[in-house]
């Protein structure tokens, strides 16, 4: 009985944290490649000390490796890293505008994943020639989202609007997988940062409180059971 009456206790606090918060997309910019310093992030992914597949290539060949460790995640799948070199698209490929690093470019019907050792709040990433069939899904556990796209969503390679820095907040993540149903989802300068909100750590709290005593219940009443006997 106490253990059942500790749970309705917790119960208004299960109630108060959201099922799913809306997920903002919040742009920097226009145009250029900003430091995520200025967005609070940390641990960037820039691909600049990956082998790029050859320019022309349009699957992963070597040099560039399919599973690499870059920005604290770990990246595997068929999106292949690129540097144009001053080249053009070739109807494949658009490097994000200004961007002459390398970055990476998920083909038509392709998909890359990063996955993280902790959860995390924000995820920045410079967005290349924003096209409306790019996805980005992000993962925590069973749970999943798909990011919204832009508004400036019309991959022109040389337009500011269509080519930002964006932070997605609003939901907690370990995983984000980005594919494409057209040539190309191009990002770069990958970052996370931000932890879960306190109504997650207070709910994960809460729960482990009653897990404990619901447990401390059970040995007391074995314990009364045996003085019984």
């Amino acid at each position: 009985m106490k253990s059942t009456y500790l749970l309705a206790l917790l119960a208004p606090f299960a109630l108060s944290v959201p099922a799913g918060a809306a997920v903002t997309v919040t742009p920097f910019g226009p145009g250029g490649v900003p430091l995520p310093s200025l967005t609070g992030l940390s641990s960037v992914a820039t691909f600049d000390s990956i082998p790029q597949t050859p320019y022309g290539d349009s699957v992963q060949t070597s040099p560039n490796p399919a599973t690499f460790t870059d920005g604290g995640g770990s990246w595997s799948g068929s999106g292949i890293v690129m540097n144009n070199g001053g080249g053009g698209s070739l109807g494949l490929y658009a490097e994000p505008y200004n961007d002459t690093t390398n970055y990476m470019a998920v083909l038509s019907g392709q998909s890359e994943t990063v996955v993280y050792g902790k959860t995390y709040s924000e995820l920045g990433l410079y967005w290349g020639s924003i096209d409306t069939y790019n996805v980005l899904t992000l993962f925590n556990g069973a749970n999943s989202v798909v990011v919204p796209i832009p508004p400036v969503a019309n991959g022109d390679q040389f337009a500011g609007d269509s080519n930002r820095y964006f932070v997605i907040s609003g939901f907690d993540f370990n995983k984000a997988v980005f594919s494409s149903n057209g040539n190309s989802f191009e990002f770069d300068n990958v970052a996370v940062g931000g932890v879960p909100e306190p109504s997650t750590w207070m709910m994960l709290m809460l729960g482990f409180g009653g897990l404990g005593y619901a447990g401390y219940c059970r040995a007391k009443a074995g314990s009364a059971a045996v003085s019984a006997g």
